[in-house]
């Protein structure tokens, strides 16, 4: 291994997982956008009735399940950061914690 193996090992995962919040958050705030959309449509009648109902409902659920996900990415990368624990992608509930390992965080030198 050479002498900065782990540090670039380290950044690598960085990188993957502060891209992921970038994406979880892009997602989140698109769905956010949507629910806006929908329930102005609604309020302004421009979808009136069980339509207009219907897309806030889906609209709500849309950005429910993309908060949802954005919350648990950003767990991931906060742990990451403060702990240096690298999560199992295979966990089954998503549980950030479950068969995560600690790399600890590198140090700098000097």
């Amino acid at each position: 291994m050479s002498e900065h193996g782990p540090t670039e090992h380290w950044q690598d995962v960085e990188e993957l997982w502060r891209d992921r919040l970038s994406e979880a958050k892009a997602r989140y705030e698109i769905a956010v956008a949507r629910f806006r959309t929908a329930a102005e449509d609604v309020r302004t009648r421009h979808t009136p009735g069980p339509d207009g109902s219907f897309s806030v409902h889906l609209a709500i659920a849309e950005e429910s399940s993309a908060r949802k996900e954005y919350m648990r990415v950003l767990r991931v990368f906060t742990d990451l950061l403060l702990n240096g624990r690298i999560p199992d992608e295979k966990a089954p509930d998503g549980n950030p914690a479950m068969g995560s390992r600690s790399l600890g965080r590198p140090r700098k030198a000097g």
